[in-house]
């Protein structure tokens, strides 16, 4: 049985905007956890519209580090080869501002938020960004983003997955 502060998003599906790159782009949700200045954790998955390899995915991850550590996010970026879950925690307006400029990249498409939830503590609170590479998540990934209604259990996967190898966040 899940709180009210601990709800996986199921079949999410929010309202669909223009993007700059002429695609179509999920806009953020009307519905959000926690008040200003409570940690948020959200996951979304998507696929990278340019064939990547791990060093591409490792850049990326390197960039977010950059960038989270000023904003006072962190997360992990889990990379399959094929597709991509992200963690990100913080503060919900910074966290929810970040969503909003990933679900409008045109690097990557089918993005979709897993989870979304108010948490009192960061499941990754010394990684501005973790990497981890597991390209046998692929399926979970691609089943997460067909699925009409995410599962519990997939997502509980991908997070437990992502926080098992706190020594790849300074990676």
């Amino acid at each position: 049985m899940q709180s009210d502060q601990h709800k996986i998003v199921n079949g999410l599906s929010p309202s669909r905007t223009e993007s700059a790159a002429g695609r179509d782009a999920p806009a953020l949700p009307t519905r959000r956890v926690g008040r200003t200045g409570d940690i948020v954790q959200l996951v979304y998955v998507s696929r990278p519209t340019l064939s990547l390899v791990e060093q591409d995915a490792r850049q990326i991850a390197a960039s977010s580090r950059r960038n989270n550590w000023r904003a006072g996010l962190t997360g992990c970026l889990l990379f399959t080869g094929t597709g991509f879950a992200q963690a990100l925690e913080g503060r919900a307006e910074p966290v929810l501002r970040l969503y909003d400029r990933i679900a409008r990249d045109p690097r990557h498409t089918h993005v979709r938020v897993v989870l979304e939830i108010g948490v009192k503590a960061r499941a990754f609170p010394d990684w501005a960004m973790g990497f981890v590479p597991d390209f046998a998540l692929a399926a979970e990934i691609g089943a997460l983003l067909e699925e009409v209604a995410c599962s519990p259990a997939s997502v509980a996967r991908l997070m437990t997955r992502m926080t098992a190898d706190a020594f790849l966040g300074a990676s």
